[in-house]
């Protein structure tokens, strides 16, 4: 009897979830019509999808854990294609479809199959997230094969119905069980529940009508993309199958960590050291920012943690809008450390003239909230 905890590759005691995980991890890779597998192992396929059905049903996975096989004649089991396997199927994948048969039985005889979408994740700068930007990318996808011009056999597509299932898309098995004869549906192996196969197929993609390969394509960025915003290319994903309309091309952006500035929601943070001069007297300072040279009115008697707003220097508001957040600098006054007798002196006469010679500590508590408003001003 096979371990089917080794095969899925986890451990006894294992929860649903993890089976189910492990399961889907696995069965994506092993798949016959999987674009991650290269070994085309049908035989791998038929076990995890076996240990899936085991382990998942309490019934059975309680037989096999005492000693007895589920799926022997004496065990009362289903085998690895139960009369609910497709329905497991489908909860497993969800909406994502490998076009192979195990799906919807409706969907038989269709001619035309869509490829699968194609996720590709794109990391930009933050330049770009705010200002749109024009990328080149280089795919890896399925592609139309050329020898049969997508179609899946020469000449064009012929089908003859299936000779295992005579066009039904799925085959009968009786089992016997200790409640008597259990039928059991499962999908035709010879046609993948398609009811047909093709009288020629073409022997490059073998009667898909799509191979791997690689794709360069120009992609135009909106502005305001931000970490976790999908842009969907319509027609640039997967080849179809046997002539059907590819798949969409769906970009997932994530914002590369800038130098200087520091996004929060549309706001941008940043820094700019001041003399203790500047911020005693006030004035004005130039600096570089995203959208160039901006000035910065610092006000008479500043201290570090000042909030000075740029509006319009942040971010845009959402996708492609022309509303933009602050850019906030937040002052940090730089106050010297090493004075000559001179610098000291001229310190002493300005402390005198504003009689902080008179100054008297007294302890002060901070109000709720206000601790943190304090804190965030001077980082």
């Amino acid at each position: 009897m096979k371990d089917y905890y080794s095969i899925l590759g986890i451990s006894r005691n294992a929860t649903e979830l993890e089976i189910k995980k492990a399961y889907r991890r696995l069965a994506r890779k092993h798949h016959p019509d999987s674009t991650e597998n290269d070994s085309n192992d049908e035989e791998a396929f038929k076990e995890i999808s076996t240990a899936y059905e085991v382990l998942t049903d309490p019934q059975k996975r309680s037989l096999y854990d005492s000693g007895v096989d589920p799926l022997s004649q004496n065990g009362g089991g289903a085998g690895p294609f139960g009369s609910d396997f497709a329905n497991m199927f489908s909860d497993i994948f969800g909406g994502f479809s490998f076009n192979s048969g195990f799906g919807n039985q409706g969907e038989r005889n269709t001619t035309h199959i869509k490829g699968e979408d194609l996720l590709v994740r794109e990391k930009i700068t933050l330049e770009e997230s705010i200002f749109g930007a024009e990328k080149t990318l280089q795919l890896s996808l399925l592609v139309v094969c050329k020898t049969c011009s997508g179609l899946g056999a020469k000449g064009g597509i012929q089908e003859v119905s299936c000779s295992v299932c005579q066009g039904a898309g799925s085959v009968r098995k009786v089992a016997n069980s200790l409640f008597g004869q259990i039928v059991q549906t499962a999908t035709c192996p010879n046609c993948h529940g398609a009811g047909s196969i093709l009288k020629n197929p073409c022997a490059d993609c073998r009667g898909h009508g799509a191979v791997k390969g690689h794709k360069k394509i120009k992609v135009k960025l909106p502005v305001g993309c931000t970490d976790g915003s999908h842009v969907r290319l319509h027609g640039e994903g997967n080849a179809g199958r046997k002539g059907g309309k590819h798949g969409d091309l769906i970009l997932e952006i994530s914002v590369r960590e800038h130098d200087v500035f520091m996004l929060s929601g549309s706001d941008l943070n940043c820094k700019l050291s001041i003399p203790v001069t500047l911020a005693i007297l006030g004035g004005s300072v130039e600096v570089n920012t995203l959208d160039g040279k901006a000035t910065v009115d610092i006000q008479l008697g500043s201290s570090s943690g000042t909030i000075v707003k740029l509006p319009g220097y942040g971010m845009p508001k959402s996708i492609e809008s022309s509303t933009r957040g602050d850019l906030l600098v937040f002052l940090d006054v730089n106050i010297p450390t090493k004075l000559d007798s001179k610098q000291v002196k001229l310190v002493e006469q300005l402390r005198d003239s504003l009689k902080d010679n008179k100054f008297k500590p007294e302890l002060e508590s901070i109000k709720v909230g206000g601790f943190w408003d304090w804190i965030k001003r001077i980082f």
